[in-house]
C-alpha cells in the first residue's frame, strides 16, 4: 500500500484539500456516526441543494459548538435564492419537515405556525429561532425515547 505522502503526490490538489476539509469538520464536530457525517459532508459538497445533507450536518454539531452557529447560516444561504435576502417560506417549510420528520405532527405544525406569521419571506433569525426549537424538540424526543427504553428494560 503507497504511503500517504505518495498518495498525497497523485492525488489532484483539490481532492486532497476536500479530504482534509472533511476530517477538519470531523474533529470540530465530533458526530456520534463519523462516516455517516463524511457521507453527508462529500453529499453537501456534491449536491449542494440536497436538503436531507443539509439536515444532517445541522442534526450532527450539537447546538452548543461553534460549529453550529455555522452550519444553521450556511445551510439559510444554501436554502434562499441567489442575492436574495430572505428565504421562501415554501423552501423553508420543505427543510423544516425533513430537519423535523421524527417529530409528532402537532409540534411540526406548531413550529411552522411560528414562520407562516410572518408572511412569504423569511428572515435568518426567524430561520435560525425555528431551526434550534426544531432540533432542541429532536433531542428531547431522543432524550425522552431513551429513558421509556430504559424503563422498560427495567
Amino acid at each position: 500500500m503507497p504511503s500517504s505522502h505518495a498518495m498525497e503526490k497523485e492525488a489532484s490538489p483539490e481532492l486532497v484539500a476536500s479530504l482534509k476539509e472533511a476530517l477538519a469538520a470531523v474533529l470540530e464536530v465530533r458526530p456520534a456516526n463519523p462516516l455517516i457525517f463524511l457521507l453527508a459532508y462529500f453529499r453537501r459538497a456534491a449536491q449542494p441543494d440536497s436538503m436531507e445533507a443539509l439536515a444532517y450536518l445541522l442534526n450532527a454539531c450539537p447546538r452548543s459548538r461553534g460549529c453550529f452557529q455555522e452550519n444553521v447560516y450556511s445551510t439559510f444561504v444554501s436554502l434562499k435564492r441567489p442575492k436574495a435576502e430572505t428565504l421562501q417560506l415554501q423552501v423553508c417549510d420543505s427543510f423544516l419537515r425533513i430537519l423535523g420528520a421524527a417529530l409528532p405532527e402537532e409540534i411540526m405544525e406548531g413550529l411552522l405556525e411560528q414562520l407562516r406569521a410572518g408572511g412569504s419571506a423569511v428572515h435568518f433569525n426567524e430561520f435560525n429561532s425555528v431551526v434550534e426549537a426544531c432540533i432542541a424538540a429532536n433531542e428531547a424526543l431522543e432524550g425522552s425515547n431513551a429513558g421509556e427504553s430504559a424503563c422498560a428494560s427495567c
